[in-house]
């Protein structure tokens, strides 16, 4: 290809092997854009970490046998290989979302461009964002974690093979027993079993093992049947939504099996077909590329499959320029001082995403619309205040652990009602304690984050110690709540619960003094409400209709709401506080309430929603 020159290689060229990452890159992209159509797209990946493994185990023994392998060489091969096109990629990600992020997800991007960049986005991922989630498609370099594996097993895979090599291990049996060690690890550990490097290192190291098999057998005789099972192992992935070890067992198999034919037969009609070829050689700046241009399409609220055809254009394109003038260039660098430049660039971008993190997203950017309502949506409210430690500890005796301890004074002597319940409450508060003080109540809060006390005592094994504790806490204070004539009411704010819990706090209050305010959930986001925001430079419009259908509320909640209503009917002492109004109509439930978004993620009140939300339902609570 003229137009696009290929890099010297320390080995021998395989055109085929490059047809096979142009599948590989192909099934990725093709996935990323048409999820449905192309559900099984994502196993592309475990194809690249085969082929990965394969080629630096190929690196490290040819060297080794040669000897001629330098850990120092091989290290700052490895930079000049992976480090410019992801300075170009990240650097450009950063840019953009300077322009055109909102604050939160901002320094998000700053987090994930340090986490990126020094190769532990997989491990940043872990409990965050799972990769079939929605909102995986709002984080641009999400698809960092599968480099992030990569690189940490280069970085330890030349120390294991020059130290078997050194104790003249038999290469092939150790490789078969560490693959089949690290294949088990996962279930052992319990560990992640998508994001972690211990639950992905076996496919790389199989790919080594597929290396030592390559120059003992040929078996280009069952090519047919090989690349028959390496197509149906991708089919078979159709419709996954979750990781599944079989199923990458298939194709890392298969896809090793494939690697041995290629070796053997290297213009392999198919996969040495120039089209695959192409994609091979780009296939690292495009896998760079391509996730970064559907994020943003995503979190600017464009419609993917409108302009599908002019992302996939634009990602090839973008790739293209990037192998034939920036990876091109550094790879035929063999300097030392460009492998350092490249690594202080990354180390210094790596602190410049921090810094973004650090400073909460650059909220007073001069272009940014709307600040004042950028801040109130995303204002992180604080867990505790002084003043709520103290009232609790006057009424307790002591401070608990909970997760949220708030309070708009300090003085027992003064007319309290209390809030209780999850984050939920938490998120709640800020509002009726701004509406309450208004009436000369004050307000206190105390509230854990997901352990909801709907009962004084959860069943066992649902939760861990430390929720019980906390549980315990808020009944305790409910019980001497009772003694205390200054507070009279209770406001229970959750996320909506099962049925069952609904009847056993109610039950549990059939006896109390107090008055109780049941908050029925606030409808559920299936988006993230960034995307209801204005952006700078007219990108994307505050949409009036942002949120979900209400038949869709209905569909989610109207069970909860019918037995929750149903439940209060039986007792006197206890009402339910119904926000739908705010928040619905018949045809519709809204993120935006007079021009401001009320939601600060999928579920929680933004600052904004909290007092809105306390506006409308108050007078229930204060004049009932």
């Amino acid at each position: 290809m003229k137009f696009l020159p290929i890099v010297n290689h320390s080995l021998k060229y395989n055109p085929a092997l490059d047809g096979l990452r142009g599948v590989a890159i192909a099934l990725v992209v093709l996935f990323h854009i048409w999820p449905d159509l192309f559900s099984f797209g994502y196993v592309g990946v475990d194809i690249f970490f085969v082929l990965s493994g394969f080629l630096i185990t190929q690196i490290i023994l040819t060297k080794l046998d040669s000897d001629t392998f330098s850990f120092k060489e091989f290290y700052r091969n490895r930079i000049r290989r992976i480090f410019p096109a992801m300075i170009v990629v990240v650097l450009t990600a950063l840019l953009i979302g300077y322009l055109l992020l909102l604050p939160n997800e901002f320094l998000t991007l700053g987090r994930h461009a340090k986490s990126s960049l020094w190769f532990f986005q997989n491990f940043r991922l872990i409990g965050e964002t799972g990769y079939w989630d929605q909102a995986a498609h709002l984080k641009p370099l999400l698809h960092f974690w599968s480099l992030s594996v990569e690189e940490q097993f280069y970085l330890l895979w030349p120390l294991v093979l020059v130290l078997a090599y050194k104790l003249r291990f038999n290469i092939l049996w150790t490789l078969l027993a560490i693959s089949l060690v690290l294949s088990t690890l996962p279930s052992v550990l319990e560990l992640d079993h998508f994001y972690h490097s211990l639950s992905r290192f076996w496919e790389l190291a199989f790919g080594g093992l597929i290396y030592i098999l390559s120059t003992k057998y040929n078996i280009t005789k069952f090519k047919y049947l090989i690349v028959t099972a390496f197509v149906l192992a991708i089919f078979l992935a159709y419709g996954n939504i979750e990781y599944s070890f079989v199923k990458t067992l298939m194709i890392v198999v298969a896809t090793g099996l494939l690697v041995l034919v290629l070796i053997s037969d290297s213009k392999n009609y198919l996969f040495s077909s120039k089209v695959l070829v192409f994609l091979g050689l780009i296939s690292f700046p495009l896998y760079l590329w391509h996730y970064v241009l559907i994020s943003y399409v995503h979190i600017l609220n464009f419609d993917l499959e409108k302009y599908a055809f002019e992302v996939l254009f634009l990602s090839i394109l973008l790739s293209y320029l990037t192998y034939r003038f920036v990876e091109m260039y550094f790879r035929s660098k063999s300097s030392y001082k460009v492998a350092y430049s490249l690594f202080g660039i990354v180390i210094l971008l790596g602190l410049i995403g921090q810094y973004f993190y650090a400073k909460k997203g650059l909220p007073n950017r001069g272009h940014l619309e709307q600040k004042e309502l950028f801040t109130q949506q995303f204002q992180k409210i604080k867990h505790n205040n002084d003043d709520g430690i103290a009232l609790i500890n006057s009424i307790m005796g002591s401070t608990p652990s909970n997760d949220y301890i708030r309070a708009t004074s300090k003085s027992l002597d003064k007319k309290y009602i209390l809030i209780v319940g999850d984050s939920h409450a938490h998120t709640s508060y800020p509002g009726f304690a701004q509406e309450f003080k208004k009436e000369g109540y004050e307000t206190l809060l105390l509230a854990n984050s997901g352990c909801g006390p709907y009962a004084e005592r959860v069943e066992q094994n649902l939760v861990d110690k430390s929720c019980q504790e906390k549980i315990n806490s808020i009944h305790s204070l409910l019980k001497k709540a009772e003694s205390i004539d200054n507070i009279e009411k209770v406001i229970f704010v959750t996320r909506a619960p099962k049925l069952e819990y609904i009847e056993g706090l109610f039950k549990s209050f059939e006896k109390r003094t107090m008055k109780l305010y049941y908050l029925l959930e606030n409808p559920p986001l299936d988006f993230s409400p960034d995307v209801c925001m204005k952006r700078p430079f007219g990108f994307s419009e505050l949409k009036k209709e942002c949120g979900i259908p209400y038949s869709k509320y209905i569909e989610l909640h109207g069970n909860y709401r019918e037995f929750t209503m149903k439940m209060s009917e039986q007792y006197n002492n206890i009402k339910v506080l119904d926000p739908k109004g705010l928040y619905c109509d018949k045809k519709f439930c809204y993120a935006i309430k007079d021009n401001a978004v009320l939601y600060s993620d999928t579920n929680h009140h933004s600052v904004i929603g909290s007092k809105l939300q306390a506006q409308y339902l108050s007078k229930e609570v204060l004049f009932d």
